[in-house]
This record gives structure tokens, sequence and C-alpha cells, in this order.
């Protein structure tokens, strides 16, 4: 739950040429985000949308960015 509202993400691993890590995200069935780990707020933040996909509310990316970022880290331990 997100901001009192049931929320469904879909996330997928993958790495870029330079070997950083990425997620393709889907909110509640939404159009792919790209989320990339961002060093200043030390989490992912979404950083590409696909053309039909709508901005995602900022507590929303927020929670899926601190997430990701507890995901990467128990993947990478």
């Amino acid at each position: 739950m997100i901001d009192g509202n049931k929320t469904t993400v879909k996330a997928t691993a993958f790495k870029t040429p330079s070997n950083d890590a990425r997620f393709r995200v889907s909110i509640n069935e939404s159009p792919i985000h790209i989320f990339s780990f961002d060093e200043k707020l030390q989490r992912f933040t979404d950083i590409e949308a696909g053309a039909k996909a709508e901005p995602i509310p900022a507590t929303i990316e927020k929670a899926v960015g601190e997430q990701l970022y507890h995901l990467q880290q128990s993947i990478a331990a």
C-alpha cells in the first residue's frame, strides 16, 4: 500500500553495457518505466518512461525506488 492505495509493482532487473544496474518497472499494469540508482538520493529513481507512460507521483516513485534499493542490496549480498 502506498498513500493508502493498493499498488502492484512488477520489476525486472537488468544491466547496461557499462554494467550499471537498472530496473524495468510497471506500476498497476502501467507502461514500463526505467529506474536507475541515484547516488545523491541513495535510491533508484525513474529516469525514462515509455511513450504511453504517465508520470509517476513522487510518493510512489520514492517508495518504489527505496524498495528497489533494498532488493538490489539483497541480490548483491
